[in-house]
């Protein structure tokens, strides 16, 4: 039997300039512990700044205090730097997903059309985004918004930001996409309209896309958070007259091999993140000690993919409370 245990922080996911106390318990001599965290930046950075500092205090059981070192900086007890540059290049630990094997739109009528097939026509890399255009096919839209289109995966994706490319098709007085709102699903939620029932329900991420410049670019957008399913459901929000875009890839950003990570979505909701194998299922069991008997098993032949995969807990206790969480590899068949 394979297990693998990760802690998820008592702690807010987003957190605004505010310190983080984690009680760890004793320490053995020569050994580390890594807390995961992720945080927002919610306001532009002052001009010249490209980095935000982070370093936490370990306190000893005599009272004794000691900074954080990050073993990546010259010298000792030296702050984490996390770039955060608009700088255009390449993007570190950044994976763009597989194209949809399939795909739909609300708008395939003559005069009216928006090509789903252009949204994935060509073949980016991570250092294409923020960096490079001229993808594909010349527009993927026409006719007044807004615009559906559904993606359907081979197999269940996570995803935590996306790559956009605007264009004008030609048209100066063409609009350019100002918004996009997506679901994700594992049930098949049926072919794109914009009657379609999902979208009734609260997006699971929106972000806005960057209309000040003129420039075809496939840019970069992260959705600082992870979602996850075999379909994804864009709605493109959009004016009156020729939303002229091209090239829709969907990308993750985590290191390779895949650490598992905890990211409270809610007061009541924890995306777990963990790498798993194709064809292979795991059972998920919540507990907040360690240790044997403690375990409460909240979901069972949970499918696995090829890279990461992410689970939902939507019933998590609350968040002064510290959890743990594990997964263990079914050995036999689901009967």
């Amino acid at each position: 039997m394979k297990c693998l245990i990760i802690l998820a922080l008592a702690c807010a996911s987003l957190a605004q300039a505010q310190d983080v106390s984690v009680s760890l318990g004793d320490l053995p001599p020569d050994k580390t512990v890594k807390v995961i965290y992720r945080t927002t930046v919610e306001s532009t950075l002052p001009l010249g700044d490209s980095a935000i500092s982070n370093q936490g205090t370990a306190t000893t059981g005599a009272g004794t205090e000691h900074l954080t070192d990050d073993p990546s900086q010259v010298g000792a007890e030296q702050a984490t730097l996390t770039s955060a540059s608009n700088t255009y290049g390449p993007k570190e630990n950044l994976f763009i997903l597989e194209d949809p094997i399939a795909s739909t739109s609300s708008s395939n009528a003559t005069g009216a059309t928006f090509l789903p097939e252009f949204l994935y026509d060509a073949n980016p890399t991570p250092a294409d985004l923020d960096n490079s255009f001229n993808y594909g096919a010349q527009w993927g839209g026409l006719g007044a918004g807004p615009h559906v289109v559904v993606y359907q995966f081979n197999e269940r994706i996570v995803f935590d930001g996306l790559g956009y490319a605007q264009r004008l098709g030609g048209i100066a007085t063409a609009d350019k996409v100002p918004s996009i709102e997506i679901w994700v699903t594992d049930t098949d939620p049926g072919s794109a309209s914009l009657s379609m029932a999902i979208l009734s329900e609260t997006p699971d991420a929106k972000t806005d896309f960057i209309t000040t410049d003129t420039s075809p670019i496939l840019r970069y957008y992260p959705l600082n958070k992870y979602l996850n399913g075999h379909y994804v459901v864009f709605r493109f929000a959009q004016g009156t007259y020729n939303p002229g875009g091209a090239e829709l890839v969907l990308t993750v950003d985590a290191p390779d091999p895949l650490e598992p990570m905890a990211i409270r979505d809610s007061p009541t909701q924890i995306t777990v993140i963990w790498a798993t194998e194709l064809g292979v299922s795991y059972d998920i069991e919540r507990s907040t000690l360690l240790g044997d008997g403690n375990w409460t098993t909240i979901e069972t032949f949970y499918p696995g993919r090829t890279g990461a995969t992410a689970y939902q807990d939507q019933s998590a206790p609350s968040p002064r409370e510290r959890l743990f969480y594990r997964f263990i590899e079914n050995t036999v068949p689901q009967s």
